[in-house]
């Protein structure tokens, strides 16, 4: 499709031209705009289509959703993100890589930004969080 630097307004919209490789070029990125937008459409679920429902532009509509739920890039979505890992314990039945791989999901979202969390600080609530038999292993697991 080759739509992506358009969807981050990378790729400008080509110049009017009179010229055959002018008229094909603003062609091809209509039919490329216009696939970017219904690839981010059929992507979304109606729930989340009602954020972008009046939009056409891909950019616009992108922007848009990355906004919404890019919790990352707000400071109270990282400590959303920071809060659900401290408070993240293992549930009755949950085998214990399922437990671990949640963690290390949330530990790599926060990662970079000013609430990252050290291996240190995981290595620790995995420790504190983990039953008595899982904790001689809970030591090796980064």
């Amino acid at each position: 499709m080759n739509a992506f630097k358009i969807i981050r307004r990378e790729e400008p919209e080509p110049l009017a031209s009179n010229t055959v490789t002018g008229r094909q070029a603003i062609t091809d990125y209509k039919k490329r705009v216009a696939l970017a937008t219904s690839a981010i459409r059929f992507s979304c679920t109606q729930a989340v289509a009602i954020c972008i429902r009046d939009k056409t532009d891909p950019a616009t509509m992108w922007t848009i959703l990355l906004k919404k739920f890019d919790a990352t890039l707000s400071f109270i979505g990282r400590n959303v993100i920071a809060t659900q890992l401290h408070s993240a314990r293992p549930e009755e039945g949950e085998p214990m890589s399922l437990y671990i791989s949640h963690l290390q999901t949330y530990r790599a979202e926060l990662q970079g930004s000013s609430q990252e969390i050290s291996v240190e600080n995981l290595l620790g609530h995995k420790y504190s969080t983990c039953p008595p038999k899982f904790k001689t292993i809970i030591t090796g697991l980064k």
